[in-house]
């Protein structure tokens, strides 16, 4: 077999598997559902993705705060939404990108890790005012089940700050101090400034079930 022969063999040995990757990532992130709220005659989705490669930029993020901002409270469940599901891309599909060529790259989603959408979307419902009681609930529910310690940090943050009142939070806290994850549990105590922390102390096998 010639070296010509040998090398192109090579590349697809490499190139396949990738492409199955970002294919399956792509079909994946196609399914997503969008958002049934519009502003300006977008859906709230457009406003908060952009077209993904600028995800990150100040005035994606300040157009999609506009967005947010006019919607009030409507915009809520579509935000909740990316909170519950994986909205983002994993590892395998972020490094599969990457080591793709640019024409291929050019023909699938850009890579978005679901982590980050969710710290950009608790930072979007941090400058909300007017949630409910009901949403306040719905938010401290979700913050549990985060998969990365640091983002349920993050959720817990919010809480204490915007709606460290609601009956929610304290249940929350109980929760967290018996989270498996030890830094949660050694990072907590020092981000509450609140006499409530002895009554949490006190009552955190409530919380073990």
């Amino acid at each position: 077999m010639s070296k010509p022969s040998q090398r192109f063999r090579k590349r697809l040995l490499i190139v396949c598997p990738l492409g199955a990757v970002l294919l399956l990532g792509f079909y994946f992130a196609s399914r997503s559902p969008e958002s049934t709220i519009s502003y300006s005659g977008k859906p709230l989705e457009v406003w908060f993705f952009g077209i993904r490669d600028n995800f990150f930029h100040e005035p994606t993020r300040k157009k999609a705060q506009e967005a947010i901002d006019a919607l009030g409270t409507n915009a809520f469940p579509f935000l909740l939404a990316n909170l519950k599901e994986k909205r983002g891309n994993g590892n395998l599909y972020f490094r599969a990108y990457q080591a793709t060529p640019k024409w291929i790259q050019a023909r699938v989603y850009y890579p978005l890790l679901d982590d980050d959408i969710k710290m950009t979307t608790l930072d979007h419902i941090r400058k909300m005012a007017g949630l409910t009681a009901e949403q306040i609930q719905e938010l401290a529910d979700c913050v549990p089940g985060f998969a990365n310690p640091r983002i349920r940090l993050a959720g817990f943050d919010l809480l204490r700050v915007n709606h460290q009142a609601h009956p929610a939070f304290l249940n929350l806290s109980g929760k967290l101090l018996n989270d498996e994850n030890q830094w949660i549990r050694w990072r907590l105590p020092s981000r509450w400034r609140s006499p409530h922390w002895l009554l949490i102390l006190t009552s955190r096998r409530s919380f073990r079930s």
